[in-house]
């Protein structure tokens, strides 16, 4: 599994201590995936979905700085611990 892979299966995961959960917690999202295009020579392109709330439409700034967040915290620590 690639890093890029691994990074996708992490910001996917939905059970308790995902970003999922939490935005289920606050009601600001029913599902979440993300996924890597097919890479070419020297890069490939990431991308994250989320099917936001009522509510979660109101929170879309804060949901983004949770995704980004999460990966400078936790993804970028494990996974690209060098870079």
């Amino acid at each position: 599994m690639t890093k890029y892979r691994c990074l996708s299966h992490l910001l996917g995961h939905e059970s308790g201590g995902s970003i999922l959960s939490a935005l289920k917690g606050r009601s600001w999202a029913n599902a979440l995936s993300s996924y890597v295009s097919p890479s070419l020579n020297d890069f490939a392109f990431f991308g994250v979905t989320i099917d936001l709330s009522e509510e979660g439409v109101n929170h879309v700034d804060e949901i983004v700085t949770c995704i980004f967040a999460y990966i400078g915290e936790y993804a970028l620590i494990w996974i690209f611990p060098f870079h």
